[in-house]
């Protein structure tokens, strides 16, 4: 019997921090979204991504878990995560996507994966879809013997905000919020599920930018500096939230700031083999994104505006991100 029929994991919408009693509150698990087919009939574990991809080549010591399911098959929705100090890494995560074979083998030695479980959709023939969150969690629990690579996620009911800023505290990723009662919508975004992920916010100094053919002269991306280690450095590019406005002013105040090469040496401001259009590091802004790099590069990057009242001088990398805008006299943030 195969077991397996592809399923489009539901998808959560984005937000704040809140407390509600309508609501259960849970650890964003920083990791590769799952769906895992347990059939203990069947061999192997299937593994499914997201977009319905097979990852069983990429997570070969996951294959197991089908044991785990004490009363028949099921589907489970989950994560694959990876641990660096005890914390969900995924930069480590990323370390084990695009291996194979031999350096697979090797990777996966040095960084083991966990599956954590967090809902069930089918038990048996049955599709669990249209019952209740909480109906579904309580059956999660009870079909599911949990071990040293399947964890079940455990919720908190009603204090979103404490619950956030433990999750910030601990710097793990964020906090899922589930409304209780709500069924499973395959495939769908709904505000029965929100996201509500930590932050970082940084000032950076401006140092150049990069164009699309075929308008070079237009700016795409800005490539974005700040002191680290009692030098000025590169941390990579942010395109996200420019709007066509801040294209338009940036065309205005770079243009008599070009500069034939970065305020620099060259290896302290990396490119990734693309062509950039140097600035003198004079005009300052705000930037939000999610975590620092191992090639110190910034994760999922945000322009948020411009800073006329924080001098390039004062764009210091703090590795916590813990820089308060509001606490900052005429820093300028979008509308």
């Amino acid at each position: 019997m195969n077991y397996y029929e592809p399923i489009k994991p539901m998808l959560a919408e984005s937000g704040r921090p809140f407390d509600s009693k309508d609501y259960i509150f849970e650890i964003k698990w920083d990791g590769i979204r799952c769906l895992a087919f347990l059939d203990p009939d069947s061999d192997v574990t299937r593994l499914q991504s997201r977009n319905l991809l097979d990852l069983n080549p990429h997570y070969p010591d996951l294959g197991g878990l089908h044991r785990q399911a004490q009363a028949g098959a099921c589907v489970i929705d989950g994560e694959i995560i990876a641990l660096h100090d005890g914390r969900p890494s995924f930069l480590q995560l990323q370390k084990r996507m695009n291996a194979s074979g031999l350096n697979l083998a090797r990777i996966a030695k040095h960084i083991p994966v966990l599956f954590v479980a967090f809902d069930i959709l089918k038990h048996r023939d049955r599709y669990l879809t249209d019952q209740p969150l909480e109906t579904r969690r309580q059956l999660l629990a009870e079909i599911i013997r949990p071990n040293e690579q399947l964890l079940l996620s455990e919720a908190v009911p009603h204090t979103g905000n404490a619950f956030y800023q433990a999750a910030c505290a601990q710097q793990l990723e964020g906090i899922m919020a589930k409304r209780l009662g709500s069924p499973y919508l395959p495939g769908r975004r709904s505000r029965d599920w929100i996201k509500i992920k930590r932050r970082r916010m940084q000032p950076f100094v401006i140092c150049g930018f990069y164009s699309h053919a075929p308008r070079p002269e237009v700016i795409a991306s800005l490539m974005i500096a700040a002191y680290y280690q009692d030098a000025l450095r590169g941390f990579g590019y942010v395109g996200s939230g420019l709007a066509q406005r801040d294209i338009d002013y940036l065309q205005h105040a770079l243009a008599p700031l070009a500069a034939d090469a970065p305020p620099g040496p060259p290896g302290d401001f990396p490119t990734a083999g693309r062509s950039v259009h140097w600035v003198k590091p004079q005009l300052t802004c705000l930037v939000e994104y999610l975590e620092l790099t191992e090639a110190r590069t910034l994760r999922h990057p945000a322009f948020q505006g411009f800073c006329p009242d924080i001098p390039p001088h004062d764009c210091i990398f703090d590795p916590a991100g813990l820089f308060d805008p509001n606490r900052q006299n005429g820093w300028c943030t979008k509308e």
